[in-house]
């Protein structure tokens, strides 16, 4: 990413930061629905929306984007 995106390394690490924090703050999210509806539903939401967002970064153009994707 480094290279790819010409960022310094603070910078590069961005993405993974905000995913550690999506993924502490939407662990409870996953909990409830996964009481409610049973662990195959938060498997399917959680590999589809993976998928998505992985493709969608293959397109980003700077890390600002891979940090919204």
């Amino acid at each position: 990413m480094i290279e790819t995106y010409g960022v310094s390394r603070s910078e590069a690490n961005l993405p993974f930061t905000v995913r550690n924090i999506l993924r502490d703050i939407g662990g409870p999210l996953a909990g409830v629905i996964g009481q409610r509806h049973g662990p195959f539903l938060v498997t399917l939401l959680g590999s589809f929306l993976a998928a998505l967002g992985i493709t969608l970064c293959t397109f980003a153009p700077n890390i600002t984007w891979i940090c919204i994707l």
